[in-house]
């Protein structure tokens, strides 16, 4: 059985849980780890394919939403990081949003997703706007999530990304 781990970020967080993927599942079975722009082809033929995000906008990136239409048919796992807080709420958002890019006949072993952090270029911009008209409703809370997103993904749980990673490819 073959696996992919393909992937676009913006903070390098989904490249810590790549990362944790490949080293939980070896790379003797690996087609290819990677960044979603410029992925090649043979790497959607992969048995599974580990698809991952960053949360912008309520789901995944452009990259992310072309890359899950592509997978017809496929066998894949989603997991990504969500900055802005980790209200279960926000996080069953993000998970709907993004699942509405995969197509029907593909089948999804599993859905990981962890808190991200946010850009300090976000807290900046909130500062610098002041709460002008206009400016993106989230600025009050720029700085609060900033805080509270330091540090994530956290040891435990990049080493819970490693474990479900293990158990959807075993499964």
């Amino acid at each position: 059985m073959s696996y992919s781990v393909i992937y676009s970020t913006h903070t390098d967080n989904a490249v810590k849980l790549a990362s944790r993927i490949v080293t939980a599942l070896g790379d003797q079975e690996l087609v290819f780890d990677g960044r979603a722009a410029g992925c090649p082809d043979f790497a959607l033929e992969a048995d599974t394919v580990f698809v991952g995000f960053w949360t912008t906008a309520n789901s995944c990136d452009k990259l992310i939403q072309n890359l899950l239409a592509k997978l017809k048919g496929k066998r894949i796992a989603i997991f990504g990081t969500c900055g802005f807080g980790s209200d279960q709420e926000h996080f069953d958002l993000v998970r709907k949003n993004v699942l509405s890019f995969v197509d029907p006949s593909t089948t999804v072993a599993g859905f990981y997703l962890v808190n991200g952090r946010i850009g300090q270029g976000f807290v900046h911009q909130a500062l610098e706007s002041n709460g002008a008209e206009g400016e993106d409703f989230h600025y009050p809370n720029y700085r609060r999530f900033y805080q509270e997103d330091a540090g994530h993904p956290t040891a435990a749980e990049l080493e819970a990304c490693a474990a479900w990673a293990q158990q959807v490819y075993r499964a």
